[in-house]
């Protein structure tokens, strides 16, 4: 039988501090399971360089991604689905700089994550203003993915 992917993985310093309290647990997730991840779009016009798709580490599980998007307010322009996510999970520009459109992907096998609670981040604007992403949400750590380890279901922009 072949080992599950991460089964021998030890999360970084950095990896741990990304979770509320440096708590997570490791988890298996199962094939046939769906997995989200926030990602910026290349824009070589505007000099962004966009979020690597499946190799991202940082995802969220199908029930996370629900209930942040049941709290969209379609008649508040602060309660788009970017900002609900950005807060949610402490998405700093430095992680994903417009945190404009999101993936689906079906996990191809089982695979070990580490889930916990997005920890709170903190960044600085141009004009020195700083800024609180409260984090506390669910989020899966999930490295090593490949194209052949997951299949991509949609690509849709918020």
């Amino acid at each position: 039988m072949a080992a599950i992917l991460n089964s021998d993985y030890t999360p970084s310093t950095q990896e741990i501090s990304s979770f509320r309290k440096g708590s997570y647990r490791k988890t298996i997730i199962s094939a046939g399971e769906l997995v989200y991840r926030i990602v910026t779009k290349k824009d070589e016009k505007n000099s962004i360089a966009g979020n690597n798709i499946v190799e991202g580490r940082y995802w969220i599980d199908d029930e996370t991604f629900r209930e942040l998007s049941s709290r969209v307010d379609y008649e508040c322009f602060l309660r788009t689905l970017t900002n609900i996510m950005r807060n949610a999970l402490a998405l700093t520009t430095d992680f994903s700089q417009l945190a404009d459109s999101f993936i689906c992907a079906e996990l191809k096998e089982d695979v070990y994550a580490f889930k916990g609670r997005a920890a709170r981040q903190a960044e600085y604007t141009k004009n020195g203003i700083r800024i609180i992403y409260p984090g506390n949400v669910n989020q899966l750590l999930l490295p090593n993915l490949t194209p052949k380890t997951v299949r991509l279901k949609f690509f849709h922009s918020i």
